[in-house]
């Protein structure tokens, strides 16, 4: 957190940089966060800039400030809002389904935004997890893979910088976790994410929106694939294979 910050939307960056901390739990449930004098000399920001960001944070549900208290990380259960699955996910085909394609719609339009404003700093950072990802594959580190896997999908979002979709997203944050532990496991699937995400990055990094979205309808679909071949079950895929026999140059909003 003692990193400067020196772009002219700092409130962006402090914001990215609160947001996934708090996902990633390194500032779990019950934290309170530094004041905002602190916060603002840690980023060498002004504390409008740390005001700003809180607020973000504030309207997305992940902290309270309070009087007296400070500000107190509140993060939401998902639980409550997203009520699908169980313990075992992947024993409730009906519900991978579901979950897949609210992700597929979902991540696309994060992609698109962060295609858009995400900094080259940042789409280094991106680089940086997706290199991180193939490490903790190479040495079969399915519990490191797992927190990488989704911090890349929450950093993604946090770098569209709209409020009302990191609302949406933060929603299915813990079932997102679950998820991607429990397809961790399963032969093929790590390896082939990590080789997604990479050319996800690429396209991002290219600035090319439709080649990052259909990459990432690519990935869920092979992780929707890889779930059929290894549980035996029968996920319904029809909205990934529609979409993905739609030639690339008429994928445009």
């Amino acid at each position: 957190m003692d990193q400067q910050i020196k772009r002219t939307s700092a409130a962006d960056e402090v914001f990215a940089n609160l947001y996934t901390r708090i996902t990633n739990l390194e500032i779990k449930v019950g934290d309170r966060l530094p004041t905002q004098e602190e916060l603002s000399a840690r980023f060498s920001v002004s504390r409008n800039t740390i005001r700003e960001a809180i607020t973000r944070l504030n309207v997305m549900g992940l902290v309270t400030t309070r009087q007296g208290s400070g500000t107190v990380v509140t993060r939401p259960a998902s639980e409550s809002l997203v009520d699908i699955g169980g313990k075992n996910l992947l024993m409730e085909p009906a519900a991978v389904t579901e979950f897949l394609e609210a992700r597929l719609f979902v991540e696309r339009a994060n992609v698109r935004l962060a295609v858009m404003r995400a900094t080259p700093l940042e789409l280094d950072r991106l680089r940086s997890l997706t290199d991180a990802q193939h490490a903790a594959v190479e040495k079969d580190d399915m519990a490191t893979y797992s927190k990488l896997d989704v911090e890349f999908h929450m950093t993604i979002a946090a770098y569209g910088c709209n409020r009302v979709m990191n609302a949406f997203f933060n929603t299915i944050w813990e079932k997102l976790h679950q998820f991607v532990t429990e397809t961790s496991r399963l032969e093929g699937i790590s390896a082939v994410s990590v080789q997604a995400h990479k050319k996800m990055v690429e396209h991002m990094v290219a600035r090319d929106a439709v080649g990052a979205e259909y990459s990432l309808t690519e990935h869920l679909y092979r992780t929707g694939q890889g779930i059929e071949r290894n549980t035996g079950t029968k996920l319904g895929l029809e909205a990934f294979v529609d979409l993905l026999h739609v030639p690339m140059t008429q994928q445009r909003l």
